[in-house]
């Protein structure tokens, strides 16, 4: 059974699970999202879960047939909000482990939370139970260079493919890191799809190969 440290923060909470996982919820982090979520693990993985707003209008679909690869998706709302009305499986290709964040999430929903809090934690919750559901997403638990390795199929299969972040997660010696990412997302792609990506620092890039 795993036991929850319960570390206090001026502004949110944060949970150690004493197994190296921590959730951090808070609301007046710098980030893509005024709230921040973040799991670290022991291979060091972090992300966050940025609302279906923060995404830009190119990477929705405009057409619910269309096959849509999400990288790097941790806890965002982009895939749980076309999971709604989207008629083929989304894809999401990310190491970052569902369980245990649907784990803490759910430790989290049994403390006295501020309302803005509890209301955060039912949302991430909500999606959480989206990215675990197969019958929804197709979820490959690896990082892309490895995903592509392990499961060949995912190779020319998306018309959408997004990638917010996603190279902190791909580190190589391979030349160019950006350069190196992107030609492993636009192996995705069937032709004539488009690739979003947002470099670290960057704006989003629509890119057409």
């Amino acid at each position: 059974m795993i036991h929850y440290n319960i570390l206090d923060h001026d502004d949110g909470f944060r949970i150690d699970d004493g197994q190296d996982h921590l959730l951090f919820i808070s609301k007046n982090r710098v980030a893509v999202n005024p709230v921040l979520f973040a799991i670290e693990d022991g291979y060091g993985v972090i992300t966050t879960a940025r609302s279906f707003d923060a995404y830009p209008k190119d990477a929705h679909p405009t057409d619910s047939d269309q096959v849509v690869v999400e990288i790097g998706a941790g806890l965002g709302g982009f895939i749980p909000t076309l999971a709604r009305s989207h008629k083929w499986r989304l894809t999401v290709i990310d190491p970052f482990d569902y369980q245990i964040a649907q784990a803490m999430l759910e430790f989290a929903k049994g403390l006295e939370l501020a309302d803005w809090q509890r209301l955060y934690v039912e949302e991430l919750l909500e999606r959480s139970c989206v990215y675990l559901d197969p019958n929804r997403v197709q979820l490959v638990p690896y990082r892309l260079g490895e995903a592509l390795k392990r499961v060949p199929s995912l190779a020319g299969s998306a018309d959408v493919v997004v990638d917010y972040f996603g190279a902190l997660q791909y580190p190589t010696t391979e030349g160019s890191l950006g350069a190196f990412v992107e030609d492993l997302e636009c192996l995705l792609l069937r032709p004539g799809g488009v690739l979003i990506a947002k470099p670290i620092g960057g704006f989003p890039q629509v890119i057409r190969p």
